[in-house]
């Protein structure tokens, strides 16, 4: 049996640099979706309801390594990522003091990037986000800065009439998870777009990934605005919390394509 070729050049550019870092991070690439895309009921319940209580307590400083595989258009590219969970103090004279959590995605080659979030230290209220993401020309910050009512890009302001969560990934962490847990969540793209979704647990699984084997929480994301593309995140079920797998659609602007992600290491340099 052969063994399938990997071509990373063949691989779209913004693909490899946006799967590195969530299921649904690759939003980014598209336009906002029409309203007749849209499963309007659960949009306008997503949009109404209070986010999912939070659990600070559920967090816990340290790094984590996966393995991202991304397969499309009969290619596949293996990236190397990291999510590093930390507390620090802060002094910031605009953003306010005192300790927050600092939680950063990173990207090896072929693609460098970055995702870090600023979350309050007992509500992981979402306070700040920094993107650097690769461009053809380049690279691109984008700083974003966050209260319940509103967001900063840059030198523009907008009014968000509901507050909304980091990247999910990282919520989801801190949600009270059990069987049968179902509810909704707004995050937010620079776009700017407030994306929704809906959280469901569907039982546990055993799930076996290089860091290991464990008894994991099947939680699926359904992005109501992306004609309810879903993705699933693997949660450990017990404390150390940590999300042991993702799987996941690419946009289907770019053919519906797959990433699969899994933990590799705990801590590391």
């Amino acid at each position: 049996m052969s063994t399938p070729r990997r071509n990373r050049r063949s691989m779209p550019h913004a693909v490899l640099a946006h799967a590195a870092f969530g299921l649904f991070a690759i939003v980014y690439l598209t336009n906002p979706p029409s309203a007749q895309e849209k499963t309007v009921d659960e949009v306008a319940l997503a949009h109404a309801a209070p986010l999912p209580r939070l659990d600070a307590s559920r967090l816990r400083e340290e790094k984590l390594t996966y393995r991202i595989t991304a397969s499309l258009g009969g290619a596949e590219v293996n990236i190397d990522a990291s999510l590093e969970i930390a507390k620090e103090s802060r002094d910031d004279p605009t953003l306010g003091s005192g300790v927050v959590w600092r939680i950063e995605n990173r990207a090896g080659p072929p693609v460098p990037f970055s995702d870090a979030f600023v979350l309050g230290a007992e509500d992981v209220a979402l306070v700040e986000r920094r993107m650097v993401r690769p461009t053809p020309d380049g690279q691109l910050l984008e700083s974003l800065h966050f209260t319940p009512q509103s967001v900063r890009i840059g030198d523009q302001e907008f009014a968000l009439d509901r507050p909304v969560l980091a990247d999910l990934d990282i919520a989801v962490l801190a949600m009270p998870l059990k069987e049968g847990y179902e509810g909704y969540a707004r995050t937010f793209l620079a776009t700017p777009q407030v994306v929704h979704w809906k959280v469901a647990v569907s039982g546990t699984e055993r799930v076996a990934t290089p860091a290991g084997e464990f008894t994991a929480y099947r939680v699926s994301l359904t992005c109501l605005d992306m004609n309810a593309l879903t993705g699933v995140v693997w949660v450990s079920k017990d404390a150390p919390y940590r999300v042991v797998q993702r799987e996941g659609p690419l946009i289907p602007e770019l053919g519906m394509g797959r990433m699969v992600s899994k933990l590799v290491a705990v801590g590391g340099p």
